[in-house]
């Protein structure tokens, strides 16, 4: 990347986090929402989306390519509002689709899924997002109670049966949370932290320091960790073990700041 490229890539950024800024006051977070190849509760789904922006939340919605074909876009958009909607056509050179994004749902998951991403393959936009959202520590939310159905149908193949269970015990043991009807907006709020800026300070601090979310040692900073943080004279604190991404490296130079291990 040119040194062209890349101040007018952070100026972007910054403009979008002035933007995000405004449009997250009084306690607004942002999801993402992924709405894969099924239709189960897909009525309760949709009624609790069309009511997260009256609990303080907006979204985006991701379509893994059988989502797409099961579901009408423009019925979408124009019931739930989206602030935005991904397919899987979304180009991987454009992917900044985790920028500002506070937490992940799955109300409407295959099996297909799932399983994908408890081995770790990536190869469509659904898994691979929430991978990423996974690394970056996002809370995310699944709906594991439909794992046990195939198109709406139950097995009596107890060893298909024991496959999903622990298909879903490591996707908890990655993090995943459950995501049960009706949709429990409290907790939500709660793992977001609804009383809190988005680095984690308290309103009205007078000595901001950086404090990213989840002190995991192997935690992963970003470029948006960086674009988001409150440095102290100029000087990012981040723990001794964290992994640093090169292109965070290079904006925080760009911007002038150092970056201090704890």
């Amino acid at each position: 990347m040119s040194r062209y490229n890349q101040t007018q890539r952070i100026i972007e950024h910054l403009i979008l986090r002035s933007n995000s800024s405004i449009s997250n006051q009084g306690g607004t977070k942002h999801l993402m929402v992924a709405l894969t190849g099924t239709n189960i509760s897909r009525d309760q789904v949709f009624n609790d989306l069309s009511s997260l922006s009256k609990e303080g939340f907006t979204y985006d919605i991701v379509l893994s390519d059988s989502g797409e074909e099961i579901n009408d876009i423009s019925e979408i958009r124009r019931y739930l509002n989206p602030k935005e909607l991904y397919t899987e056509k979304l180009p991987l050179a454009r992917e900044g689709y985790l920028e500002g994004i506070d937490g992940f749902l799955v109300p409407l998951i295959t099996q297909n899924t799932a399983i994908k991403l408890s081995l770790g393959i990536q190869d469509q936009l659904v898994p691979r997002m929430l991978w990423q959202a996974l690394w970056q520590d996002k809370p995310v939310w699944m709906n594991f109670k439909d794992l046990l159905q195939y198109k709406g149908l139950a097995t009596n193949n107890p060893h298909l049966i024991e496959k999903l269970k622990g298909t879903i015990a490591e996707l908890k043991k990655m993090g995943v949370r459950a995501y049960e009807f009706p949709f429990n907006m409290g907790e939500v709020k709660k793992v977001l932290n609804f009383n809190k800026n988005n680095t984690g300070d308290m309103k009205g601090s007078n000595n901001p320091k950086v404090e990213f979310k989840g002190n995991e040692e192997r935690r992963v900073i970003t470029e948006s960790d960086i674009l988001t943080s409150k440095p102290s004279n100029g000087e990012i604190m981040i723990p001794a073990g964290a992994i640093i991404t090169p292109l965070a490296k290079d904006t925080a130079k760009a911007l002038g700041l150092k970056i201090v291990r704890k």
